[in-house]
């Protein structure tokens, strides 16, 4: 009996040391290191998965019920040498009114001058991947409330060049954003998107962004008269940070900003629709389609030379009756040696404006706006 014994004191203390002592020494270890209170509720063997973290730092907090990592050592499904897969994320923010915070933000604007990628996220970027499956947002501020949610949420990156040049990536599948206020619990407005994100980052020297490319493969959203109303109201409170574009000459704030502004920009929005009206579920005000959106820009802050074009196809305005259709519009744009030079095409535009309509949209008066000729009314289930 007593080597039995001696295995299952030795297999208890074994337990007992990945279950309890390791996440309260790993939680106490980043607690000095970084700053950051962490908390593992525990490790599930044998396949070590954490579960019930929590994470908070500066106003944040984040619960993550599991946390599983997988390595292509013992998988071939994974590309990198780390996974890190996480299950039911919860981001919570306060974002408080607080003027002698504002004041110090002010005091201390934004530099990214002289400033370079940490090692730590070189190494990341390099070995690990992270994928998050049901992932929730929420940000409480003075009178608002932000909720944003996501099924997915992939990030990947890797290193190229000689270490010269770091790739990032994001996908976003399921994405959700809704505003809301306090007091009336009233959404003002809905977002559901889907896309993705790529950087291209100049890894050794000063940081630079080199290249950005935005996808959005779908868009749909909301809003009617109340978030107007609402950021009318947002702007008569004023902010101390309105001024804060004010101190130093643009020459200045552009210099402090282009280690960050993509030398070159790619933004494609696919098929998209916005719904404007009052939110009763009844009434549908304006309907707006899109088909496709593509604009890029190319920057050089060593000649100073600027290039933007946008290409918008197949824009559609509708209420009561067609408001506006275009068809194809094209716009390019040019800087150079304190010279603009634009280049527009349109093809295709039709404008119809009846003043009653807008007159009676505006007044907020439910007859004026019947939803008979709106196409589509349920297709955005949050109207």
């Amino acid at each position: 009996m007593t080597p039995l014994l001696l295995v299952l004191l030795v297999c208890l203390v074994i337990y007992t040391s990945f279950t309890w002592i390791l996440p309260r020494g790993v939680a106490w270890l980043v607690k000095r290191k970084y700053k950051i209170h962490l908390r593992v509720g525990h490790i599930s063997l044998p396949y070590f998965i954490l579960r019930d973290v929590i994470i908070s730092k500066n106003g944040f907090t984040i619960e993550i019920e599991e946390i599983t990592v997988r390595s292509s050592l013992f998988s071939s499904d994974v590309a990198k040498l780390l996974a890190v897969m996480m299950h039911d994320v919860r981001i919570n923010k306060d974002v408080p009114v607080c003027p002698t915070r504002m004041n110090q933000v002010k005091s201390n604007p934004m530099d990214f001058r002289n400033r370079k990628v940490p090692p730590m996220i070189i190494t990341f970027v390099q070995f690990m991947a992270v994928h998050i499956e049901n992932l929730n947002l929420l940000a409480l501020g003075d009178g608002w409330l932000a909720n944003g949610s996501a099924e997915s949420l992939s990030l990947d990156g890797s290193v190229v060049h000689g270490a010269r040049t770091l790739l990032v990536g994001a996908t976003v599948a399921g994405g959700a954003m809704k505003l809301l206020r306090h007091a009336s619990d009233a959404c003002l407005s809905q977002v559901s998107f889907a896309g993705n994100v790529e950087a291209t980052i100049q890894a050794q020297g000063e940081l630079t962004v080199e290249k950005l490319n935005v996808g959005v493969t779908q868009c749909e959203g909301s809003g009617g008269l109340a978030l107007v109303q609402f950021v009318r109201d947002r702007k008569s409170g004023g902010s101390p940070r309105e001024d804060d574009l004010q101190d130093g000459s643009s020459q200045e704030i552009l210099a402090r900003l282009t280690p960050i502004i993509p030398k070159d920009l790619s933004m494609k929005i696919g098929s998209s629709s916005i719904i404007v009206g009052r939110e009763d579920p009844v009434l549908t005000g304006l309907e707006g389609t899109m088909k496709n959106l593509l604009v890029t820009m190319r920057f050089s802050p060593d000649s100073g030379q600027t290039s933007l074009s946008l290409n918008l196809e197949g824009l559609s305005v509708r209420g009561k009756l067609p408001v506006l259709s275009l068809h194809s519009l094209s716009i390019s744009s040019k800087l150079r040696d304190n010279t603009l030079t634009i280049d527009t095409r349109l093809a295709t535009l039709s404008l119809t404006y009846d003043h009653r309509d807008w007159e009676s949209f505006l007044s907020g008066q439910p007859p004026g706006i019947p939803t008979s000729r709106v196409s589509s009314p349920s297709r955005i289930p949050w109207i």
